[in-house]
């Protein structure tokens, strides 16, 4: 029986939120009447980058700057590409997980989503384990 992963999912994802943006990469924002300022800018790749690195996952970049990271049991893929071949538009950031199970799944962000949404997201990937349990 599988524990239900929204629920780990979105713990994550406000455990992640609740630490703040990454303190290399400050965050652009715009400002409402009541003080609240929410991200607005695409930001930059490196506190993405670096969190897949220190968890042990394998980076490469290609000649036009593009970075492709797997998981080290490569079931999971991050990709970063602001340079698509040949000028083609396409997401800026794709998250895959392939578990050889069928149980497949892809999410993309554009380049208006903020890095550190994306960084919040991933982090929830990182920690966010299901459980399985014998019946």
């Amino acid at each position: 029986m599988l524990d239900n992963p929204s629920h780990h999912t979105r713990d994550a994802l406000a455990d992640a939120a609740s630490t703040g943006p990454h303190p290399r990469t400050p965050p652009l924002a715009a400002s409402t009447d009541d003080g609240r300022a929410w991200l607005t800018d695409p930001g930059a790749p490196h506190h993405v980058l670096a969190t897949l690195r220190d968890a042990g996952w394998g980076v490469a970049e290609d000649r036009s700057a593009n970075v492709y990271t797997s998981s080290p049991d490569a079931c999971a893929f991050v990709r970063f590409t602001p340079e698509h071949p040949g000028g083609a538009r396409g997401p800026l950031w794709e998250v895959a997980v392939d578990d050889h199970r069928g149980d497949d799944w892809t999410q993309t962000f554009d380049d208006s989503t903020p890095s550190e949404l994306v960084h919040a997201f991933v982090t929830a990937l990182l920690t966010t384990r299901r459980r399985t349990e014998s019946v």
